[in-house]
């Protein structure tokens, strides 16, 4: 299990923590350790239990999509909101 750095930016940062740490293998399971935390950020984050295809993160300074895409520890990933949050 991967050890990850987790970066909530904007409104995401006033609704739980700016930064935090979570242990999880693909970017899939830690959005759901994400939501499991911070269950008001289901509903930008989920849709029908799958993440959202147009939530913006980045992974390695390098957009994220694949739900299955491998985490690795010491991985930073950042999570920014659509811009009407």
């Amino acid at each position: 299990m991967a050890r990850v750095r987790v970066l909530l930016m904007g409104g995401f940062a006033e609704l739980a923590e700016a930064e935090s740490v979570f242990e999880a293998n693909s970017y899939c399971e830690l959005v759901l350790r994400i939501t499991d935390k911070w269950p008001q950020l289901k509903a930008f984050f989920l849709q029908e239990g799958h993440v959202k295809p147009e939530l913006l993160c980045f992974l390695r300074g390098r957009p994220l999509f694949d739900p299955n895409q491998e985490l690795r520890d010491g991985d930073e990933v950042s999570f920014y909101p659509p811009v009407t949050l």
